[in-house]
């Protein structure tokens, strides 16, 4: 017999563990019971993390909000696009 020991979580070790244990629960909810659970997309969860985001930065007194995109990722452009920022600088590069 092992011996276990219980102890508190803690966010940087265990909370990618916790989430991942708690998929395998939701999605047994998620295939028996579609009436109730659903696994919301990708898309929402990065919208309400943007809204939540904008919110803390108000709270804050924040005027603006800025993010950097690399210029090949066009998802994140195009996301960024459709959540209301516009194009403000462009850095440029070159190898030496």
């Amino acid at each position: 017999m092992s011996h276990l020991r219980i102890r508190c979580a803690t966010p940087g070790t265990d909370a990618a563990l916790l989430a991942e244990m708690n998929r395998h629960v939701h999605d047994i909810h998620v295939a028996h019971r579609p009436d109730l659970y659903t696994t919301p997309s990708i898309e929402a969860l990065t919208h309400a993390l943007l809204e939540a985001v904008r919110d803390v930065g108000r709270e804050a007194g924040c005027r603006r909000l800025l993010t950097e995109v690399w210029d090949f990722n066009e998802d994140a452009f195009s996301f960024y696009e459709a959540a209301g920022f516009v194009p403000m600088k462009c850095s440029l590069e070159q190898p030496l």
